[in-house]
């Protein structure tokens, strides 16, 4: 889970809180990288993260891979409503 100040990563372990990362992952339109800051470990394997620095191209791919995303999931959720049978 991402979004464009931070996210959400599955880790095998959690990392120190503070500790500075490079992350990189491919979105929807390219690869995306940056340096992020991890956060308080919500369980064994989930860890938070907010992003320190990302350059201008990355952020804006990251952008706008979430602006598809949320495009996307507005139409399943009109063509949901528009097809239930009332």
């Amino acid at each position: 889970m991402v979004s464009d100040t931070g996210g959400l990563l599955c880790l095998s372990r959690p990392l120190d809180q503070g500790f500075s990362v490079k992350l990189m992952f491919r979105a929807e339109t390219g690869v995306v990288l940056g340096t992020a800051e991890m956060l308080i470990p919500i369980s064994r394997t989930l860890q938070p993260f907010r992003f320190v620095a990302i350059e201008e191209d990355d952020r804006y791919r990251l952008n706008e891979a979430i602006q598809s995303f949320v495009q996307k999931t507005l139409l399943e959720q009109r063509s949901i409503v528009r097809d239930r049978p009332w």
